[in-house]
């Protein structure tokens, strides 16, 4: 197998699996408990298909809870990879972040679902989505990881392509996480303050006592 320069044993793991089929094998069978695996076979069936492969299944799971995947079905009813991600994918991708946190909702944007479950749901700011810049970096980073370090999976040497435009940036000599491109809260901004006013604001309104104007966080919706 030298040389080799996989790092991961996820990837590592397609690159025995194409040497098998090179020598001659139809049927491969895969155990491993990580979805991650169950990804990367996704990606390369049709690259071992085209050198011989049959089947390919994942053992996923054990005792009462082992499953037997077959990759090779699977792979046929998922739709075809797309070379970008544009603005239709990002908005499904909102709608799917949304439902993770609030099926009960009507929005179908993070932001707008922010909004909701902060002001109406009191939700607590760590329980929201994140914003959508936000989440377009994180849709970056994971098509960078499929595409650029997964996708390389059958080859011995894969090559290191720059991560920046896919949600990192360099800082000197070390790569960092872009977490959005968003302009950060003015650090003389004043505490993040709202209200759960069903009625009037007086006495015990928060935004009330430290004399600020309510916004749209506020339960009350500035009706006051």
């Amino acid at each position: 197998m030298a040389p080799c320069s996989h790092e991961e044993a996820d990837t590592r793991i397609f690159l025995h699996a194409r040497q098998a089929v090179d020598e001659g094998s139809k049927n491969i069978i895969v155990k491993a408990n990580g979805t991650d695996v169950l990804v990367i076979a996704v990606s390369v069936l049709p690259t071992l298909q085209e050198i011989g492969l049959r089947q390919l299944w994942i053992a996923f799971g054990q005792g009462q809870n082992l499953r037997w995947i077959p990759v090779h079905e699977l792979v046929f009813k998922l739709s075809q990879y797309l070379p970008t991600i544009d603005d239709a994918d990002i908005r499904t991708l909102e709608k799917f972040v949304v439902m993770m946190y609030d099926r009960s909702g009507t929005a179908e944007c993070v932001d707008g679902a922010r909004l909701d479950m902060f002001s109406r749901k009191q939700r607590p700011y760590e329980a929201i989505p994140p914003t959508r810049g936000a989440l377009i970096q994180h849709v970056n980073r994971a098509a960078y990881q499929a595409a650029c370090i997964w996708g390389q999976a059958l080859l011995r040497q894969p090559e290191a392509q720059s991560p920046a435009y896919w949600g990192w940036i360099r800082k000197g000599d070390l790569w960092h996480i872009l977490w959005t491109e968003l302009p950060p809260i003015a650090e003389n901004c004043r505490q993040l303050t709202k209200c759960g006013c069903k009625s009037e604001c007086c006495g015990r309104c928060k935004c009330f006592r430290f004399g600020l104007d309510c916004t749209a966080l506020c339960s009350c919706r500035r009706k006051n």
